[in-house]
């Protein structure tokens, strides 16, 4: 079952409850944010958040994925 309104995203392999998926947002989202100042002091002006979000993807997250499996919130 997959959706917010029992609280429960469910597969054969996990359950998280909508408090975890919110975390996981909170925390990608702050790893965005990470990267957009990481860019605008190289750049020395702000990038604006969806070329961080855009460099970010194709960048980064595939990583921070990998290491997310290992991570209990």
């Amino acid at each position: 079952m997959y959706g917010l309104n029992n609280y429960v995203v469910s597969t054969s392999t996990c359950a998280l409850t909508a408090t975890d998926i919110y975390k996981r947002f909170i925390a990608e989202r702050n790893c965005i944010l990470e990267n957009k100042w990481f860019m605008s002091e190289r750049e020395g002006r702000d990038v604006g958040f969806e070329r961080a979000l855009l460099d970010w993807v194709m960048n980064h997250r595939t990583q921070w994925l990998g290491k997310l499996k290992n991570f209990i919130f």
